[in-house]
């Protein structure tokens, strides 16, 4: 479910990490390409961060959500 954050009004939503705790995660998803020494993090449907890049050859490896924490103005 999309909701707003309280601090910057941005479209979020949050999801269980495997872990066990509540991440906020930017509204849309996006394809990501895995690679050895990715500089983003995607965190997938199921709750797993993980390295990655936004752009790559070919098809994508899947499809996430970008950490909200970089993006909110909460922070800065």
């Amino acid at each position: 479910m999309i909701k707003k954050c309280k601090f910057c009004n941005a479209a979020i939503r949050w999801l269980d990490t495997v872990n066990g705790k509540k991440m906020a995660v930017e509204g849309n998803s996006r394809p990501y390409w895995l690679t050895a020494n990715g500089n983003m993090r995607i965190v997938t449907p199921a709750g797993k961060t993980i390295a990655c890049e936004f752009t790559g050859e070919g098809e994508p490896d899947g499809h996430g959500f970008e950490p909200h924490f970089g993006y909110c103005n909460r922070r800065r």
